[in-house]
């Protein structure tokens, strides 16, 4: 696996400046079967598609397993965590998703890696909900494996009196 590129720093005081830059590339990772066996435990999807390597080998039509669209999408906060640093953030919440796609299936071998963009930054009570574009790309794909828009509501740090 390759070592993951620096973090941008983003502040919550001028977050407009950010809108529309790109953040990332995250390094590329494999989609291990491992990885997609836990995956299928905790989420209770144990669809032979995903767990049962032989069995899809024989039947499914991409030839092996396939990672999961929500695995891939779960991903999304820590590579979002891997590209971006917030100092002037005190806590975050995951706030929603919009518009989330699976265009290409992830085969299970494959190696995934996110982009993101931050498309607005909107005031919101006592913090700041941030949408971010983002994209989980196939190396060597020709489509991505998810696109879409992740929110979270980042409160701002509290100046210490």
């Amino acid at each position: 696996m390759n070592a993951s590129p620096a973090r941008t720093e983003l502040r919550l005081a001028t977050i407009d400046r950010h809108i529309g830059a790109p953040l990332g590339p995250t390094a590329w990772e494999p989609v291990e079967q491992a990885r997609i066996d836990l995956f299928a435990q905790a989420s209770g999807d144990t669809h032979w598609i995903h767990t049962d390597p032989a069995r899809a080998a024989r039947e499914a039509p991409f030839g092996g397993t396939l990672a999961h669209g929500f695995f891939t999408l779960s991903q999304i906060v820590p590579r979002l965590h891997d590209t971006i640093v917030v100092p002037d953030a005190a806590s975050w919440l995951n706030y929603g998703l919009e518009s989330i796609r699976f265009p290409a299936p992830v085969r299970v071998g494959a190696r995934i890696r996110y982009r993101f963009a931050l498309e607005e930054a909107t005031p919101r009570g006592a913090g700041i909900v941030l949408r971010f574009a983002a994209t989980a790309e196939i190396e060597d794909g020709a489509k991505p494996a998810m696109t879409g828009a992740f929110l979270t509501m980042a409160f701002p740090a509290r100046d210490e009196e």
